[in-house]
């Protein structure tokens, strides 16, 4: 069992969460997603959780038996060093977003 415990907000380099649309997938969703960044807090056990999310990210990979490719989901502020996962929320199938 794979638990991802991750204690942070949205981040102050993109405010406010983008919504897209994809058109629709095979079984009739709408293919709205969202997403947005989230980094650590400025407490201690988000920035200790936060230490370690690299490391998380490759336990999912490990628990999943693909071969993930985060580049476009996690990165690190070249300025603060401050780490940034992306999260994106699509409806579960059949789950209208009207």
């Amino acid at each position: 069992m794979l638990i991802l415990q991750i204690i942070g907000e949205i981040s102050s380099i993109e405010t406010v969460p983008t919504a897209e649309r994809e058109g629709q997938d095979e079984v009739g969703n709408d293919g709205v997603h969202v997403a947005c960044w989230v980094e650590p807090r400025s407490d201690t056990a988000s920035r200790t959780l936060w230490g370690r999310i690299r490391q998380s990210l490759d336990g999912v990979a490990e628990a999943t038996d693909v071969k993930l490719n985060f580049s476009q989901l996690f990165a690190v502020d070249e300025v603060t060093g401050v780490p940034r996962l992306k999260v994106v929320w699509m409806p579960s199938q059949g789950v209208s977003t009207h």
